[in-house]
C-alpha cells in the first residue's frame, strides 16, 4: 500500500478540506481538544496550546513518544468521533507504524465525516465512503462515483469554482473545445443545437454560444446551475445525471460537448451509447478528459478517473461514433504542474448493423453503472430494461427542468 496519506487533490476537494478546517477553528477549543493538546505536549511534541490545526508531520519529532500520541488521539476521537483533525492524525500515526488494517478503518471513518459534512443523505454514505476509499486503493473502484457525492461536492464548490479553475488552475478547457469544434466542423460550426453535458457554471456554454441556435445545459448540481443561469447563455437548463438524461430525453442535437466532466466517470460505454442516441445524423460530440496510460481507466488519488487513449477510441467506435480529432493537450495546472488530457471530436455514423452487438453490451453495462451511480432511487424497471438491451427511455424519465 502506498505510504502517502495526504494526496494531491483537485480544486473541489481542496475547497472542502479548507472549509472543514475553518469550521473546526470557528468552533473554538473543546475540553477534549485541550486534553489532547496537553497529552501531546506531555509526550514530547511541540503543539500550540491554542486551537491551531496540528499537521500530522509534527508527530514525527524524534523526541516524541508516538505510542503516547496515538493514545491521545484515540481518547480525542472517543470524545469527538466526527473530529477530522483527530482522525487524520491517528491515521498518520497508524500508517507510520505499519498498522495497515487500522489505517483503512480510520480513513473510512474520516470519509464518512466528510460525506455527512457535505450533506450526503444517510442512505448514500456507505457508497460514498467506498468510492473515497477506493481512490486510495482500499477496495475495487466503482464504474462511476455516487451521484450524491458529485452533486453535493459541486454544490459546495460552486461559489469559488470559476475563480479556482480560471485563475488558480489556469483551466483552458472551454477554449480548447471551441477550437476543436471549429477544426472539425469548419464552416458548418454555426446555427447548431448544442447540448452541454455537465455544464457547471457555464464556462463552456459561454464559449460556444455564438455557434448555437439553441443551447441546453445539464448538470447534477443545482448550485452550479443557478450560476449557469446567471450567464444567460443557455436556452434551457436541466438538473440531471448525464446518462439518465441521454437515455431518457426525446430531444436531438447537432453538437454535444463535455468539458472536464468525464473525469468523474470510469466506464464510458453508457455515456457514448447515450451520446450516439441523441446526436442527429452527421452530428458531432467534443470532449476533454484526463490522460491515462496504464489501464482502460483508473480511479486516482485525486478522486478523478483517468482514461487510456486506446480505450476511449475503442469505446466511442463501439457506440457508432467516427473519430474526427484526437490529440493531447494541456488542460490545466495542479500544484504548478501541467495536467495532460485527451481532446476528442467524433461524428455520428450510421453503422447501426456493425455496432448493434456492442450497444447491447453497453445496455447491460449501463444497468450496473446506474446501480452504482444511484444506490437509493434507481428505478428497477429502468435497470431491467438496460439488462435486456431495451432503451431505458421507454421506461420513465429521471430528470427535471431547472427553473
Amino acid at each position: 500500500m502506498a505510504t502517502r496519506h495526504f494526496p494531491d487533490q483537485p480544486a473541489a476537494e481542496e475547497h472542502v478540506e479548507s472549509k472543514l478546517s475553518v469550521d473546526v477553528r470557528a468552533r473554538g477549543m473543546s475540553p477534549a481538544e485541550r486534553a489532547w493538546r496537553c497529552a501531546l505536549r506531555a509526550a514530547g511534541f511541540q503543539v500550540a496550546p491554542v486551537s491551531i490545526p496540528v499537521h500530522p508531520s509534527q508527530l514525527l519529532s524524534p523526541g516524541g513518544d508516538q505510542r503516547a500520541a496515538e493514545a491521545a488521539y484515540r481518547n480525542f476521537i472517543a470524545a469527538e468521533p466526527e473530529n477530522r483533525m483527530a482522525l487524520d492524525g491517528l491515521a498518520f500515526l497508524l500508517q507510520h507504524r505499519g498498522a495497515v488494517g487500522e489505517v483503512l478503518q480510520v480513513r473510512r471513518q474520516r470519509y464518512a465525516v466528510e460525506a455527512r459534512w457535505l450533506g450526503v443523505p444517510d442512505e448514500e454514505i456507505d457508497s460514498v465512503v467506498s468510492f473515497l476509499a477506493a481512490s486510495l486503493g482500499d477496495g475495487k473502484a466503482p464504474l462511476v462515483p455516487p451521484a450524491a457525492y458529485v452533486e453535493k461536492l459541486f454544490d459546495e464548490f460552486s461559489t469559488t469554482y470559476d475563480r479556482r479553475l480560471l485563475m488558480d488552475l489556469k483551466y483552458r478547457g472551454p477554449a480548447l473545445l471551441r477550437e476543436a469544434v471549429s477544426l472539425a466542423l469548419g464552416d458548418d460550426a454555426k446555427d447548431l443545437d448544442v447540448l452541454d453535458l455537465g455544464c457547471g457554471t457555464g464556462l463552456v456554454g459561454a464559449e460556444l454560444r455564438s455557434l448555437a441556435r439553441r443551447q441546453t445545459g445539464v448538470d447534477l448540481s443545482s448550485a452550479m446551475l443557478a450560476l449557469a443561469r446567471g450567464r444567460g447563455v443557455y436556452d434551457e437548463l436541466q438538473q440531471a445525471e448525464i446518462v439518465r438524461f441521454l437515455l431518457d430525453t426525446a430531444e436531438r442535437f447537432d453538437l454535444i460537448v463535455a468539458g472536464d466532466v468525464l473525469n468523474y466517470v470510469g466506464e464510458l460505454s453508457p455515456v457514448f451509447t447515450g451520446i450516439a442516441r441523441v446526436l442527429r445524423p452527421g452530428g458531432h460530440c467534443a470532449i476533454t478528459l484526463e490522460l491515462g496510460e496504464d489501464a482502460d481507466y483508473r480511479l486516482r488519488e485525486m478522486r478523478r478517473y483517468q482514461h487510456a487513449g486506446e480505450y476511449v477510441r475503442r469505446t466511442a467506435a463501439d457506440a457508432g461514433l467516427a473519430l474526427r480529432l484526437f490529440d493531447e493537450v494541456e488542460l490545466r495546472h495542479q500544484h504548478d504542474e501541467p495536467v495532460r488530457a485527451w481532446r476528442c471530436v467524433w461524428r455520428h455514423s450510421d453503422r447501426s448493423q456493425l455496432v448493434r452487438h456492442s450497444r447491447h453490451l453497453a445496455h447491460r453495462i449501463t444497468a450496473d453503472w446506474l446501480s452504482q451511480r444511484f444506490s437509493r432511487d434507481t428505478d428497477n424497471d429502468q435497470m431491467r430494461a438496460c439488462r435486456q438491451g431495451r432503451p431505458s427511455h421507454l421506461v420513465g424519465s429521471r430528470f427535471s427542468r431547472y427553473q
